[in-house]
């Protein structure tokens, strides 16, 4: 298990609440929804890569 530092936690939580918005919204605005269902999963994609990176770095040492 890995033990992830403060950066990375405070990403895991942004992507958290970004699929609550998106699973909100989907219940009130299916348009709106899917506009912001595609920007979490960028936004998803791109924190990913960013954790990935830095565990890559860690594991380096």
């Amino acid at each position: 298990m890995f033990i992830l530092n403060t950066q990375a936690h405070a990403r895991l939580d942004q992507m958290a609440q970004q699929f609550e918005v998106v699973c909100n919204g989907l219940n009130e605005n299916e348009g709106q929804a899917i506009q912001t269902m595609d920007q979490s999963a960028s936004l998803i994609r791109s924190n990913l890569i960013q954790v990935k990176e830095q565990l890559e770095k860690l594991a380096v040492y």
